[in-house]
């Protein structure tokens, strides 16, 4: 059975005979091949009967089952548009879905244990104590200075990655599962269990295992062995250097379920991309040049407001009426210097003083200037979260293909 929204949208859900139409479930372990009960034609499902020739040469054993629902895809679409706020207003009401794609990605878990050495200089500081002749009389000093000792040691790391086993999308398994590979290993399936529908495109290995190793495993294996020495760092440091890592491994090879939800809006194709167990991203979504231009203008006006002084004059008087006591007590043992010290600290001060009305007054108009373009670029942003929460409350789905199925039901709406 096919579900059609309008004339020119059509996702089809079910397999039907090529036969006699008749509509066929597709058994598990079916690897492509499905006789009809009607007509007893063989049907062939091309991509499912690849996927079953990729798992055996490749010795496949789990993969990622694309059983993400609509509502939920919805969901997870009407997410990506909420977050921009350049996106343009009227975007709800005419962005339309219109197509629905699945894909079966091969993909490798690299299971890694790194190891690597690192050296840097450590600080320790030391106190001298001298003393200065000043004449009439010997003053004691202290003398800082820091020693620099070498210092080498190792750090270790436990990390599952995935890598992508396809060079067309390998962007989207590297976007897609990094930082939650070990979600994504847990939601895995045993490859008996693992099902697919029978639209679904399947991709061969394409992209060696070394390769894949190489530009997508040993960069973040890399990466999180110098983030872990740097945080163990404490105290002066300096000359901070990392050995190369020795990475211990294992591998096994997986597919990966992927959605591409196609929609279009003012007459351009968007999509945003969902693994099979809900984690998704943006592609690419609409943007409002003319809105992004308004906040970036309003943004810079804020900018451009020049700071409150009052706070800042006020407490360097506090610092020069401090400094000019403590300069007269000191300079009291030298006569007449003591006295002109505090005259100029008292001279300056007096002066800093007669300018703090008018500072004050500037700096009210300016906290009122930047008050007020701040409340002028919130009420222009709010426009799109009010949108947004119309819509949702409203429950009515985005048009398209999934219209009918979404429209009123809660989980097809981000809370």
């Amino acid at each position: 059975m096919s579900d059609t929204v309008n004339s020119e949208t059509v996702m089809v859900r079910d397999f039907r005979c090529n036969g006699c139409g008749t509509p066929l479930k597709i058994p598990k372990n079916s690897k492509g091949h499905v006789k009809c009960p009607s007509c007893k034609t063989e049907c062939v499902i091309q991509g499912l009967v690849k996927n079953s020739e990729i798992a055996a040469k490749e010795n496949i054993n789990s993969g990622l089952p694309l059983s993400v629902d609509s509502a939920t895809l919805h969901r997870k679409l009407v997410s990506s548009l909420c977050d921009c706020a350049a996106l343009p207003l009227d975007v709800f009401e005419k962005a339309e879905v219109v197509r629905e794609e699945r894909y079966c990605i091969p993909a490798y878990i690299f299971y890694c244990n790194g190891t690597a050495s690192y050296t840097y200089d450590k600080g320790v500081d030391r106190t001298q104590t001298y003393t200065v002749d000043l004449g009439n009389r010997v003053e004691t000093r202290d003398k800082t200075h820091t020693d620099w000792q070498p210092v080498s040691s190792n750090v270790s790391i436990t990390k599952t990655i995935f890598a992508p086993g396809e060079k067309k999308m390998a962007s989207d398994i590297s976007l897609l599962c990094k930082g939650d590979d070990e979600k994504i290993t847990r939601n895995l399936v045993d490859i008996e269990e693992l099902e697919f529908p029978h639209d679904v495109v399947t991709y061969d290995y394409n992209l060696p295992q070394p390769v894949a190793f190489t530009d997508y495993v040993q960069p973040i294996v890399d990466d999180l062995l110098k983030e872990k020495a740097k945080n163990s760092l404490v105290g002066k440091v300096r000359n901070f250097s990392m050995g190369g890592a020795n990475i211990q491994k294992e591998i096994t090879r997986v597919f990966i379920g992927l959605y591409r939800i196609v929609y279009t809006y003012e007459g351009k194709e968007y999509d945003v991309r969902v693994l099979g167990d809900g984690s998704f991203y943006t592609y690419n979504r609409p943007v409002d040049e003319q809105r992004q231009k308004t906040i970036d203008e309003k943004k810079r006006a804020i900018a451009s407001v020049p700071a409150n002084n009052l706070k800042k004059m006020i407490i360097g008087v506090v610092i020069g009426a401090i400094g000019a006591v403590i300069s007269f007590l000191i300079g009291l043992n030298a006569g007449l210097g003591g006295w002109i010290a505090l005259g100029v600290f008292a001279l300056l001060i007096t002066l800093l003083s007669i300018k703090i009305p008018s500072v004050n007054k500037a700096g009210r108009e300016r906290d009122e200037q930047r008050a007020k373009a701040k409340e002028e670029l919130n009420e222009f942003e709010n426009r799109l979260p009010n949108i947004v929460k119309q819509f949702k409350e409203q429950k009515k789905a985005l048009r398209g293909i999934y219209e009918q199925e979404c429209t009123g039901n809660s989980n097809a709406f981000p809370q």
